[in-house]
């Protein structure tokens, strides 16, 4: 930048500008599969808008909580939590009403006396006895 005065006096100088990014960076978490599962579940981070660097992707091969640590280009540091809670590796258990060897005489009649089952998910569930 140059200055003049009335008397035609001139000077310059010079400035330097230093932009500093001190923002942390932040990420979103998605997930695959995202509904319940008797699998594995890879959350991963998405969403950011800047380069980021540290681990971007945790694969829970139970139900828990994962920490997410990154860090951006200027040395910004950001955190985002994944909790998973949709792993069902639990087997159903079947109770079954009588005894489970049956001995039967040819064109006698016979009840079933059923069974009940116990398991994680309720939803959808079929009882089948056969």
């Amino acid at each position: 930048m140059r200055f003049r005065d009335s008397f035609g006096n001139m000077t310059s100088d010079t400035t330097d500008t230093i932009i500093l990014d001190t923002t942390a960076p932040t990420a979103t978490v998605n997930y695959v599969p995202s509904s319940l599962t008797s699998g594995n579940v890879i959350a991963t981070l998405t969403g950011y808008i800047e380069t980021i660097t540290g681990t971007l992707a945790h694969t829970f091969t139970g139900n828990g909580t994962y920490i997410f640590n990154f860090q951006d280009l200027a040395g910004n540091t950001g955190t985002v939590t994944a909790t998973v809670d949709w792993i069902d590796k639990t087997t159903p258990v079947i109770i079954l009403y009588g005894s489970s060897l049956i001995n039967l005489e040819i064109n006698n009649p016979y009840t079933e006396l059923g069974a009940y089952r116990t398991d994680n998910d309720s939803t959808g569930a079929v009882s089948i006895i056969s």
